[in-house]
């Protein structure tokens, strides 16, 4: 047999064991309890070892993993998991993940990746038709939130400064609108792309007004921010009625208007 036939071999016989074990956790993941009861200083010791000279069989691996992780995971399919931040795995993702992992694609260039290339443009097509947008409306599959709030906001600035912030870099004063009940990638982001986390002007949710474009009236849990340079502005409205006065005004306004989206 040749290195790659073992490996196969190996992959197939421990992947069936660990899928089995898996599904075990699965069927019996109603009877643990949601977090651990783990001790930081005991978990610490637990991994406590030097790095290790060479490698050891993929059986030994998951069997170690087995011991020393499946224990101390906080179990979010559990139904009492709430959801915080992480939501409850489903079955079908994992084995999703273990293809995108075997075949470990790069949609970043067709010639590297035709097949995910063509169904991640699918994909994106059908969140546009999802929240109504048009034909010439396209978008890409970010890590998460903070990643595309990041895109966003760099965008923005893009959009407000003519493209110029993108190669001449960032001048002049601006100020970035943004509402109290923010997450968190937004002071990450106005810090990553330059602007700066004393740009940033917090305001009320439920009754943001932005300079230039007037007041919204009441937003609930909505939230809007508004980048400028020179009073220019960038509105990112999270939803509700508000968002699309917002909208009326902000092209008027000159400013870029964007929609975040939290759960």
């Amino acid at each position: 047999m040749s290195v790659l036939d073992d490996a196969a071999a190996e992959f197939r016989h421990v992947g069936h064991r660990l899928v089995d074990r898996l599904a075990d956790y699965l069927e019996g993941i109603e009877k643990l309890d949601v977090f651990p009861d783990a001790d930081p200083v005991e978990l610490e010791q637990l991994f406590a070892e030097p790095l290790p000279g060479e490698g050891a069989p993929l059986a030994d691996v998951v069997a170690e993993l087995e011991e020393k992780l499946l224990p101390n995971c906080t179990d979010v399919g559990h139904p009492g998991y709430f959801g915080f931040i992480t939501p409850s795995p489903l079955p079908a993702g994992a084995l999703a993940d273990l293809l995108a992992s075997v075949l470990n694609q790069n949609p970043g260039a067709w010639a590297i990746g035709p097949g995910s290339v063509a169904m991640e443009r699918r994909v994106v097509r059908w969140l546009c038709d999802l929240v109504g947008y048009d034909a010439a409306a396209g978008g890409n599959l970010t890590s998460g939130g903070m990643m595309a709030n990041f895109i966003g906001l760099k965008l923005a600035r893009d959009a407000v400064s003519g493209d110029r912030a993108q190669h001449e870099g960032v001048s002049g004063g601006w100020a970035v609108y943004t509402s109290d009940e923010r997450h968190v990638a937004i002071d990450k982001a106005v810090d990553a792309v330059g602007l700066g986390r004393e740009s940033l002007r917090a305001r009320r949710a439920r009754t943001v007004a932005l300079p230039g474009l007037g007041r919204t009236g009441h937003a609930g849990a909505t939230a809007a921010s508004a980048l400028h340079p020179s009073r220019q502005g960038i509105c990112h409205p999270v939803g509700g009625r508000p968002a699309a006065r917002i909208a009326s005004v902000a092209p008027v306004s000159g400013a870029w208007l964007g929609k975040l989206s939290r759960y």
